[in-house]
């Protein structure tokens, strides 16, 4: 009886658990390593909220609770601010959300460009160029 009870209590354990986890939604923002811009930081925002400085050939994970959310790059030091670009998701509740970032060049600024990306080209791009996970400095 003892057996059937404890069996029965870690099945409702791990049912709960795998519920609560799939009432997020997960997001993987990278950057792959690029010679343009290489030494300048991006600063990540979600919803006017700061999530992490991303550096070059870095990647960041985080999860968010479901719902439409603005993703927003902006560039670090002293040109800051003076382009942002930004990206709007739709994140469900267990799915995750791939972004790569590429970084683009103008006369006087560079902009990094987020784009949604497959699971499979993340995959690819992390593995070849080894790209690490950052570790934040936030500002």
């Amino acid at each position: 009886m003892k057996v059937t009870i404890s069996v029965f209590a870690l099945l409702t354990l791990l049912t709960f658990k795998s519920f609560s986890q799939s009432e997020k939604a997960y997001i993987h923002v990278y950057r792959p390593g690029q010679f343009t811009a290489s030494m300048s930081n991006f600063s990540i925002y979600l919803n006017d909220s700061s999530v992490c400085k991303l550096s070059n050939k870095k990647r960041i994970f985080f999860e968010v609770d479901p719902g439409q959310l603005e993703l927003e790059s902006i560039e670090s030091g002293a040109m800051s601010g003076l382009k942002k670009t930004s990206i709007t998701l739709n994140a469900i509740a267990g799915d995750t959300i791939y972004i790569k970032g590429d970084v683009k060049s103008s006369f006087t600024r560079y902009r990094m460009e987020l784009t949604r990306v497959f699971k499979e080209s993340f995959i690819k791009d992390v593995e070849k160029q080894n790209i690490e996970i950052d570790n934040c400095q936030l500002e």
